[in-house]
């Protein structure tokens, strides 16, 4: 996710970040003394099974706890 987003030499970084899309600062730079993976795993909990990724909702928005949730493939 931060890859896709934020490296330029990343080999889908024109779908992503390239694009606009952005992972909000709370899940980069955390919150309250919390690290930006202890908000992600706060805001989506641990991930269900080793099949599930994250996935947005919508596919022009950014990824952020109200646009993105636990997926599979299926």
């Amino acid at each position: 996710m931060k890859n896709r987003c934020l490296n330029q030499c990343q080999d889908r970084y024109a779908d992503y970040g390239g694009r606009g899309i952005t992972v909000c600062d709370r899940w980069l730079h955390g919150a309250g003394g919390a690290s930006g993976f202890e908000c992600f795993l706060a805001d989506m909990g641990r991930r269900p099974t080793p099949r599930h990724t994250v996935d947005r909702r919508e596919n022009d928005g950014n990824y952020e706890p109200d646009n993105c949730r636990w997926a599979t493939p299926a």
